[in-house]
Formats: C-alpha cells, sequence, structure tokens
C-alpha cells in the first residue's frame, strides 16, 4: 500500500476509504418520466453540499419510484463531488435520500463515527489526495474506483470520539468570530450607506456651511424646472437640478467585431464588465482597446477626462471617473462635466443613487436607463467650494471604513487558515493525546470488516426483494 506524505501516529493505521464504509457512485432518474420525480426523497447536487456538515434540504426532490431507480443513501452518509471545477466539496446528508453522478458517497459502517470522516475528507491533507488522483483534463473527475482507494488515517474508536469533539469545540469558537466579524462588514456597508446619503442632504457640512457661506454661481441660480421631483430635504443655499444642467450625456458604442483592424488600437474601450467588482473611483483602461478607425466607425465617442461613465444596463450602477480619455461601448451613458462641477462629488452621487436610476429605467428582458432618461436624474448641487468639502468629508470617513474592512477581511482568512491547520494537526495525531488505554485498531479494523460484510450482505437482501 502506497503511504500518505505526511506522518501519523503508530497506533493509527493506514486503510482505504473502502474499508471503512461502502462506497456509492450517483445516478439520475431518467428527466423524461416526471413520475420520476416528487417530494418523497431528496435529490442531492453539488450545490446541496455547500451546507457542509448538516445538508438537509435539496432543491429537487424523487418521487418513490423515482428512489428505486436511483441508489438511496441513508443519512449520515458523507457525499463528495467528484467531477468538475468543485471536486472534493463534501457535506454529510442529514436525511436519506439519493445523490446525481457527480457525487461518490461514502456510507460508514457502525464503528466509524460520520463526523469523523466529514472532517477527515474536508482536511486539505485528504482534499490533496483527491486532486493528485483525478484524472488531469479540463474536466477532473475521481471514478469510484480510484476513489474507493484514498488513503484514510484511522484511530481508536475512542481517539475518533476525542478527534471529533476537539474539532467541534474549536469550530464552534471560530464560528463565533466569525459571525461577529460578518456583523461588523454588515454595519459598514449600512454605515456607508449613511455617509452618503447624509452627504448629499448636505448635512455633513453643516459647521462648514457656517464659516463659509457661498451661494452658487448665477448661471445655475437661473436655471429653472417645473417639474423637478425633490427627493429630500437639502439646504436653502443648494438647488435641485437634472444631470443635463451640470453636463451632457453622451452614449457608448462598439464598432464591428467582424473587423479586426477596429481593435487591438491606441483607444482604450471598456464595458460593464471591466467595472465588475472595481471599487476603485477612477478608471484609466478596460480589457480590450480599439483603433481610431473603430472609434470613426461607431457610435463610441472619445470622453475627456473627468467625464463620469455610469453603466446603464447589466447591471444598472457601476460608476467611475475617467482618468484619462477613453470611450464606452453601449452599455454606458456617460456625462461629460461643466465647468465648476467636481466629478467625484457626481461619482459618489451616483453611487449612492443606484436604486434611483433603476425607477427611471424600463425594459422587459433587462432594465436599462436610456440616455434621456438619465439626463434627467435629479440630484443637489452646491457652490464648487462646497461640493470639494462634501467629497472630503466623505472620504475621511471611508477611508476609516476601508481600514476596518481590511482588518475584517484579514481576520476572516486568518479563521479560514485557523480552520485548515485545526484539521491538518487533527489528522496528524497532533490535535489531542493518544490514550495508551484505548482498543487497539487493529480490533477496530477487524470489527469494521465484520460490520461491513454484514452491510453488504443485508444490502444485497434488500435489493434482491
Amino acid at each position: 500500500m502506497k503511504i500518505l506524505q505526511h506522518k501519523i501516529p503508530d497506533t493509527w493505521q493506514w486503510v482505504e476509504i473502502s474499508q471503512i464504509g461502502n462506497i456509492e457512485t450517483g445516478t439520475t432518474p431518467s428527466k423524461k418520466d416526471k413520475s420520476n420525480y416528487g417530494v418523497d426523497f431528496p435529490f442531492y447536487k453539488p450545490t446541496e453540499l455547500e451546507a457542509g456538515i448538516n445538508v438537509r434540504e435539496s432543491r429537487e426532490r424523487l418521487s418513490k419510484k423515482g428512489i428505486k431507480k436511483a441508489r438511496l443513501l441513508p443519512k449520515n452518509s458523507i457525499l463528495v463531488t467528484c467531477i468538475g471545477a468543485t471536486i472534493g466539496k463534501t457535506g454529510i446528508i442529514r436525511n436519506e435520500g439519493a445523490s446525481n453522478q457527480q457525487i461518490n458517497s461514502i456510507i460508514p459502517v457502525g464503528s466509524i463515527k460520520p463526523n469523523f470522516v466529514y472532517y477527515q475528507v474536508i482536511c486539505p491533507l485528504f482534499q490533496n489526495q483527491i486532486i493528485k488522483r483525478s484524472s488531469s483534463t479540463t474536466l477532473p473527475i475521481l471514478n469510484k474506483s480510484r476513489f474507493s482507494k484514498l488513503l484514510f488515517a484511522l484511530p481508536s474508536q475512542n481517539e475518533q470520539n476525542r478527534i471529533v469533539e476537539k474539532i467541534e469545540e474549536l469550530f464552534s469558537d471560530l464560528g463565533k468570530a466569525t459571525e461577529d466579524l460578518k456583523k461588523i462588514q454588515e454595519q459598514l456597508k449600512i454605515y456607508r450607506q449613511a455617509v452618503l446619503k447624509a452627504a448629499f442632504e448636505g448635512k455633513l457640512t453643516e459647521k462648514w456651511r457656517r464659516k463659509n457661506e457661498l451661494k452658487l454661481p448665477e448661471e445655475i441660480l437661473k436655471i429653472r424646472h417645473n417639474n423637478i421631483k425633490e427627493i429630500y430635504k437639502i439646504p436653502v443655499s443648494w438647488k435641485w437640478l437634472f444631470l443635463n444642467d451640470i453636463g451632457f450625456v453622451v452614449s457608448g458604442g462598439t464598432p464591428s467585431t467582424k473587423e479586426p483592424k477596429y481593435f487591438n488600437g491606441e483607444i482604450p474601450w471598456i464595458t460593464p464588465k471591466d467595472l465588475s467588482g472595481y471599487n476603485k473611483k477612477y478608471i484609466s483602461k478596460g480589457s480590450r482597446n480599439i483603433s481610431k478607425k473603430g472609434l470613426k466607425k461607431s457610435s463610441a465617442k472619445l470622453l475627456p477626462k473627468g467625464s463620469i461613465v455610469f453603466s446603464s444596463r447589466a447591471p444598472i450602477g457601476y460608476t467611475a471617473i475617467t482618468e484619462n480619455e477613453l470611450c464606452t461601448n453601449q452599455g454606458f451613458k456617460n456625462l461629460v462635466l461643466n465647468d465648476g462641477i467636481n466629478s467625484e462629488y457626481v461619482y459618489y452621487y451616483l453611487r449612492n443613487n443606484k436604486s434611483l436610476a433603476e425607477r427611471y429605467a424600463s425594459g422587459t428582458t433587462f432594465k436599462e436607463i436610456s440616455g434621456s432618461k438619465f439626463a434627467i436624474l435629479p440630484m443637489p448641487l452646491c457652490n464648487l467650494k462646497e461640493q470639494e468639502q462634501v467629497v472630503n468629508e466623505i472620504e475621511s470617513r471611508l477611508s476609516v471604513c476601508d481600514k476596518i474592512e481590511k482588518t475584517v477581511e484579514y481576520s476572516l482568512n486568518k479563521i479560514k487558515y485557523l480552520r485548515q491547520s485545526i484539521l491538518k494537526k487533527a489528522f496528524e495525531g497532533k490535535l489531542v493525546p493518544q490514550d495508551p488505554n484505548d482498543e487497539p485498531t487493529e480490533k477496530l479494523l477487524e470489527r469494521i470488516k465484520q460490520e461491513k460484510r454484514k452491510f453488504e450482505f443485508n444490502n444485497k437482501k434488500r435489493k434482491t426483494r
């Protein structure tokens, strides 16, 4: 037998996973026969294994007829995804049911604790085996035969119990810490929203305004809109305007993809995908460039530095400021700002008012805000000096949030590492002390063999009925 690279105590034994339980590969009853599906039995798939140690629900269920065409798994079976990107994902089912063919299941015999098997399978040492033994193709697969031969570190039954108890005690503490940190993340989100809301209600610059009584420019004061919707109350020195009062709207465009010469040029060209997960204020380039000819032959327009890009569909609301000249595809409505308008002020306002833009959007397949609707989004405006002060007030508060966020993320990553470290120690035999009074592992293994033979005999008997 090939021994794993890590050392285990002398009182433990290496066994193949098939020696401690029955291995079953799932199957999917015919979808053409709708009577195979119903409400009687859960039908587990890899997505359900996200619940880990406590898998109880499934999106799809089988009927009594359907379960006869699948493989019925007893509760406390350990299910392991053995194909695809999520290979190694593991869960314990707490209700009997069946699984699809992407899953191999371990049905542990009586002397083996299901939780002990689960924790060992999710341990990085065992997960490495899964990766190494799977076929090295674009879609990794670990078939039943190879899965059955994975090596399992077996201690005495009493030590199994001590290991599980210690893991669950430590994981409980880490779970509580994770919960607290996630609450902080939620509170930070709420606080960020509260900061932006207060900023555009004029509350953050209240004291500053008393010392600096500045009016809006005359050309802004002259603007009159009888139909503008004032969303909330603003200071008397501020004014509600439409976006097209502070700049002009420019839509994007895409050159014909059939013409290679329209692409790979020197002009940065961005799509909403380039802003997905993008948390910076400024953007200078996307994943592709277009050529001058491509720009000329499309409806895209070159935006000057300091313009606002705003994704207008799929999804609505990604926002950034152009750091240099660039252009966008048709998934944006862009705002080239007039003089006397602070781009960061507009950026923070639009970032905080995604829901307002969505209310102005229309469409059936997906919602989109048109250029004409985007142009009449209402926004509160103050004097340029106060715009700058609003931005300062926002950023001084959000920078504190960013520091706390980084600390929280660091702590969450550390907890993930600690979980893996605990599991590694557990299955190297270093988490709990060995007890010389424990039953020898050889005796346990002999009892497991007998239990497994009995299980297989009963299983065969049940199938022939």
